[in-house]
């Protein structure tokens, strides 16, 4: 039996800037994590598109890395997991 996610703040952001896995693998393939920093942190009307909170971009790209297969720090994930 699997649990249900429980989606906070962060989570319906990122769904409502229009970023997908895709565009932030993009990002981090062609900027590494100040790559994906500066997507998720990018100006829109005077906010961040996504968050400029270093442990939610930190957890992001974590995310990221393990979807590229990438090895990562584990103490990022022990803040909340993805």
């Amino acid at each position: 039996m699997s649990e249900a996610k429980s989606f906070d703040v962060d989570d319906l952001e990122i769904i409502d800037s229009g970023l997908t896995l895709k565009s932030l693998q993009v990002a981090y393939h062609n900027g590494g994590t100040d790559g994906v920093v500066n997507i998720l942190g990018e100006d829109v009307n005077g906010r961040p598109r996504v968050t400029k909170q270093k442990k939610v971009v930190d957890q992001i790209i974590a995310g990221v890395k393990i979807s590229l297969g990438e090895e990562i720090n584990r103490e990022v994930l022990s803040y909340r997991c993805l």
